[in-house]
């Protein structure tokens, strides 16, 4: 519930004077305080991890959008770190270009569990779109490029959010 009126505040936050970017913080901590309260025990071939194509170092010449397998773990972004963790438990692990391909990757998936990384405002609208499965939130790092070039993540975080879906 109290997303929920979190989420109408977004939409309205400019009339109340918010800040976007501390409202939507609140919302994806929520989410993971309610998500973290309870129990799963998921296998991990049920899980789903959900990155955005911006986590991709801009000047790797191997995309990697559609084969996140093809990482060859150059170490210029931390993809391929997490890639070994996944392939090692047999968890997928999925990277889309925007909303529309995410929600396409998790209907086409159908997982018990999504971890996902993404920004501000694209991790609380997946969240709050994202109703009848779990779902953790990882805010992506803004590199010295900005947002949505080249930026990076938690990779210890993404995999405790993983193992919590797993043996909680």
């Amino acid at each position: 519930m109290r997303i929920f009126i979190l989420s109408l505040i977004y939409r309205i936050k400019n009339i109340l004077g918010y800040n976007s970017k501390n409202i939507s913080e609140t919302i994806i901590r929520l989410n993971n305080e309610k998500i973290l309260k309870k129990h799963f025990n998921f296998e991990y071939k049920n899980i789903l991890i959900l990155l955005p194509h911006c986590v991709q170092n801009a000047q790797c010449p191997i995309r990697i959008t559609f084969k996140p397998e093809n990482c060859v773990n150059c170490g210029k972004c931390n993809i391929g770190e997490l890639l070994k963790y996944t392939k090692s438990k047999d968890i997928t692990l999925k990277i889309a270009t925007g909303g529309t391909l995410a929600r396409k990757i998790i209907k086409e998936n159908r997982p018990n569990a999504i971890v996902a990384i993404a920004c501000h405002r694209d991790l609380m609208e997946g969240i709050i779109e994202i109703r009848n499965m779990p779902v953790l939130g990882v805010l992506n790092i803004i590199g010295k490029n900005g947002p949505c070039v080249s930026t990076s993540f938690e990779v210890d975080k993404v995999i405790e959010y993983v193992e919590f879906f797993h043996l909680s």
